[in-house]
C-alpha cells in the first residue's frame, strides 16, 4: 500500500492531495493556487514558466507540511497539456511558455491546411493553433532569433523534474503526444514536421512510454527516497480517474473546457475528423475530441449578462422547456477545436430580440455546448454502455449534467464528492506500482426521452446555421 502526493498544474489553478492507493482519498487540496494567463488581444496567451514553477514548488512545500508526509512513497503529476517553453543551455527560461489558448499562429494554420489531412492521421492532430506547430511557425516569420537563440524546448512539467532534478529528463508520451509533434505509430517526435519547421530533436527531450522517472529527484529531501512518475496529461489523468479499467469506457470531463475520451489498443484508419489522437503509453491510444467551451461559459454569462447565484439559475433552469428561449447558438466563445477545427469560428447567437433575457442565453450556451458534445460523441470508435461525467463544472450544475445526459442519450454516470484528475493520478500510480486502485462513487443520470427528442432537433438546427455561416471560405 503506498501513500502518493499527486500534483494537478492546471491553466486556471493548480492542487495537490494525498491518495492512498487501497482506500482512496486521503487529504484533498492539501492546498490550491489559483493563477491566470497573461492574455493580450492579438492572441497571446502564455504564463511566466519560472513564477509558475515556483507556485508548483510552494504547492508541495505545504503539502509536506501534513502529518502523513513522511509516509509518502511516491509521487506523480499531471499538467495542462499543449505547452512549450524555450530554455538556454544551462536550461534556463528565455521564452514564455507558449499554451494551447495562443491564437497568434493562425496565419500559420491557414498556410499549411493543405497538409491538414495527412498530418491528422500522422500525428493524431489537426493543424491548429492549439498544437505546437502553428507556433514554431509564426516564430520563424515573427521571431526568428529566438528559435536560434533556444537549446532545448520542453514542456511545463519536463522543465520542472529537470529543474529538480538538476540534469534534463525523457518527456512521457502523453505530454509529448499533445504538442501534434509526434508520429502516433512509433511514439516519438515526427521527423516530417522537425524538416517542415527547420527543427532538431535534439532541441526536445526523447520521448517514452515508460512512467517511472529514471534518475532521481533531488529538490525535497523528505521526498528524494520517492518513486516519482512521468509527468501525464491532465485529460489522460482525467479519463482514467473516470473510467479505471473499463476498456471501451468513454469519459467527458467539463470543467473550463470539456473533452470526451477513449482508451484504445487499434488505431482508427483513418482516424474521423473531429477526433484527436494521443499515445499514451505501450500499444495504447486516447481518442477524443474537445471543446474551448465548458464551465467557462457560466463565466462569460455571469461576468457579461449580470446573472443572479448559480443556485438561482439551476433553479429557472429547471423548470424551463428545453429550447423555450427561441435561440439558435454556436458557442465557440474560445474559437472551434472538435468537431470541425475550423480556426475561423467564434461564437454566435441568432434570433435575439428585445424579449430575450440573460438567463435565455445561458440555458442556450449550455445547451449549444451539450450538442457539440453529441457530435463529437458519435464519432468515437467503440461504442460504450454508458459514460462517465466528472469535472468541477458539472458537479456544481445538476441541471448542465443531466443536459448533457439527455444530450448523448445514453446512461451518464456522474462522478461525485471527488476530483477526477487527482484521482486518476491516483490511479495511475496504483497501476504502475501493481497495487490495489482507489474506490469510485457514482450517480447515474438517465437520459429523459421527450429531452433527448427536443435536443436532437435543436442540434440539426445548430448544425445548419454553422453551415450557413461559414458557407464563405473567409480563409480568402
Amino acid at each position: 500500500m503506498t501513500l502518493a502526493l499527486v500534483v494537478d498544474v492546471g491553466s486556471s489553478s493548480s492542487k495537490v492531495a494525498l491518495y492512498e492507493t487501497a482506500y482512496g482519498l486521503v487529504a484533498e487540496s492539501l492546498h490550491t493556487r489559483s493563477h491566470s494567463m497573461t492574455r493580450e488581444p492579438s492572441g497571446v496567451a502564455i504564463f511566466d514558466a519560472v513564477h509558475l514553477r515556483e507556485e508548483i514548488e510552494a504547492l508541495i512545500d505545504h503539502a509536506l507540511t501534513h502529518p502523513r508526509a513522511g509516509e509518502i512513497s511516491a509521487v506523480a503529476f499531471c499538467s495542462f497539456v499543449g505547452n512549450l517553453v524555450g530554455l538556454d543551455q544551462d536550461f534556463q527560461p528565455i521564452t514564455p511558455l507558449w499554451t494551447y489558448a495562443d491564437t497568434r499562429a493562425v496565419e500559420f494554420v491557414r498556410d499549411f491546411a493543405s497538409l491538414d489531412a495527412s498530418i491528422h492521421q500522422r500525428s493524431g492532430c489537426h493543424v491548429h493553433t492549439a498544437y505546437a506547430p502553428s507556433w514554431f511557425g509564426w516564430m520563424q516569420n515573427h521571431t526568428p532569433h529566438v528559435l536560434t537563440a533556444v537549446a532545448h524546448w520542453m514542456d511545463f512539467i519536463t522543465y520542472c523534474y529537470s529543474t529538480w532534478a538538476q540534469r534534463p529528463i525523457p518527456i512521457g508520451a502523453s505530454l509529448a503526444s499533445w504538442t501534434g509533434l509526434v508520429n502516433m505509430k512509433n511514439i516519438d517526435w515526427d521527423s516530417i514536421w522537425f524538416d517542415a519547421l527547420a527543427l532538431s530533436a535534439h532541441h526536445f527531450p526523447p520521448v517514452t512510454v515508460a512512467p517511472i522517472c529514471p534518475v532521481p529527484i533531488t529538490r525535497w529531501d523528505q521526498l528524494k527516497d520517492a518513486v516519482w512518475l512521468l509527468g501525464i496529461a491532465d485529460g489522460y489523468a482525467a479519463h482514467l480517474g473516470s473510467v479505471g479499467a473499463d476498456a471501451n469506457g468513454v469519459s467527458l470531463t467539463v470543467g473550463t473546457t470539456c473533452a470526451l475520451r477513449q482508451l484504445t489498443a487499434t488505431l482508427p484508419d483513418p482516424l474521423g475528423v473531429p477526433l484527436w489522437g494521443y499515445a499514451v503509453g505501450e500499444k495504447q491510444w486516447l481518442l477524443g475530441g474537445a471543446t474551448s467551451e465548458g464551465g467557462n461559459l457560466y463565466q462569460w454569462a455571469r461576468q457579461t449578462l449580470a446573472l443572479p447565484s448559480l443556485e438561482a439559475c439551476e433553479k429557472w433552469l429547471g423548470e424551463r422547456p428545453i429550447g423555450a428561449h427561441g435561440l439558435t447558438v454556436l458557442p465557440h466563445l474560445g474559437g472551434e477545436r472538435s468537431p470541425n477545427w475550423n480556426p475561423h469560428a467564434i461564437g454566435n447567437i441568432h434570433g435575439i430580440r428585445f424579449e430575450t433575457t440573460p438567463l435565455d442565453i445561458l440555458q442556450a450556451l449550455y445547451e449549444s455546448l451539450a450538442m457539440q458534445l453529441r457530435l463529437i460523441f458519435e464519432e468515437m470508435p467503440h461504442a460504450p454502455a454508458q459514460v462517465a461525467l466528472g469535472g468541477g463544472a458539472v458537479e456544481r450544475s445538476p441541471y448542465l449534467a443531466q443536459l448533457i445526459a439527455n444530450a448523448l442519450a445514453i446512461p451518464t454516470n456522474l462522478m461525485i464528492g471527488q476530483d477526477v484528475t487527482l484521482r486518476g493520478l491516483a490511479w495511475h500510480v496504483a497501476t504502475t506500482l501493481q497495487q490495489p486502485t482507489p474506490p469510485v462513487a457514482l450517480h447515474t443520470l438517465p437520459p429523459q426521452p421527450l429531452a433527448v427528442e427536443q435536443l436532437a432537433q435543436l442540434r440539426d438546427k445548430q448544425v445548419a446555421w454553422y453551415r450557413h455561416i461559414h458557407s464563405t471560405d473567409h480563409s480568402q
